[in-house]
């Protein structure tokens, strides 16, 4: 049952089903120990991921490394605006990061908690709504930024969208990060606690068999409209091309962890030409 219900809801299936087992088992208290025990390790991982990757983003190695990983290229820097003009000193430029991080708490969290309501059938079918507010709309990251957070994410351990936790610590710090966390897993977490006490009594109602039908064309419909975003901005050559189909076809015939492929993407993007 946990399972159906899950793929059956807004969420992650993962966060999902922690939910959902936690609940049988311990009530609310469980639910909770079960979302932010397979969340934390990722969320930590993600974090420090975000950081390193803004302070050395421009460095040959993990550039040439990255196209491997996103089969991408060289990503371009989103203008955020702030950086024309008279260059501002160290101290100056601090206290307006640090204000200008704090203003964007609020939007960091419409825009996830609207987007974790989009998540039905997996975090892909919220990707092209994501890839329009925080990189059209926002302009917290550029396009290739947030193909490569993306696909890092896929090596940390729980959700495959803690990458969320890079795009909130880079736009509003250590609180935006705890911020989006709370807004990407929070109402889907309580939606899914919700309708398992209530799926329970409904369990011989003959419209829940309706509701899941009806469901499952919608989210396979919103992770091929994902798919389609993330490949527009990924498969940019004919050797990245050759590596998005080598990697599909090794997964159809292999039972391989996605992480090890990752690796391998990085270790192949260090040998395509810029």
């Amino acid at each position: 049952m946990e399972l159906s219900i899950s793929q059956s809801l807004p969420g992650l299936n993962a966060t999902n089903v922690a939910v959902l087992v936690g609940e049988k088992l311990s009530g609310m208290m469980g639910a909770i120990a079960g979302i932010i025990g397979i969340c934390l390790p990722g969320a930590v991982l993600m974090f420090t991921v975000g950081i390193f990757y803004r302070h050395h983003r421009d460095h040959a190695f993990v550039t040439a490394a990255l196209k491997g990983v996103a089969a991408f290229g060289r990503p371009t820097h989103a203008d955020r605006g702030r950086n024309l003009g008279h260059p501002l000193s160290s101290s100056a430029q601090s206290a307006e990061s640090e204000c200008d991080a704090m203003n964007q708490i609020p939007a960091l969290i419409r825009v996830f908690s609207y987007l974790s309501i989009l998540t039905v059938g997996g975090g892909m079918a919220a990707f092209p709504e994501m890839k329009i507010l925080t990189v059209d709309v926002h302009h917290w990251l550029n396009f290739a930024q947030l193909i490569h957070l993306y696909s890092v994410g896929q090596m940390a351990p729980g959700p495959n969208m803690m990458m969320i936790v890079s795009i909130g610590q880079w736009a509003g710090g250590t609180v935006g990060a705890i911020a989006v966390v709370i807004a990407f897993f929070g109402p889907t977490a309580i939606l899914t606690f919700v309708v398992a006490r209530a799926w329970r009594k409904l369990e011989k109602w003959p419209w829940r068999t309706s509701i899941q039908q009806g469901l499952a064309p919608v989210s396979i419909g919103l992770l091929l409209a994902g798919c389609f975003s993330l490949a527009r901005g990924a498969i940019a050559s004919v050797e990245t091309a050759g590596l998005a189909v080598a990697v599909l076809l090794i997964l159809l015939q292999y039972k391989v962890n996605p992480a090890l492929l990752v690796l391998a993407s990085a270790g192949v993007g260090l040998l395509i030409p810029a």
